[in-house]
């Protein structure tokens, strides 16, 4: 499952299913994801 929204409302979300369902919980913070012919230089 893959989740986007305020820390908040993700950790209201693990929360209320309860820990004995949560295998991995990874949290990225802000990212960019570059679409069509353009790529991202460093």
């Amino acid at each position: 499952v893959q989740l986007t929204g305020t820390t908040d409302k993700l950790q209201a979300f693990i929360e209320a299913i309860g820990p004995s369902c949560v295998l991995e919980t990874v949290r990225t913070g802000v990212s960019g994801i570059s679409r069509g012919d353009k790529v991202l230089s460093l």
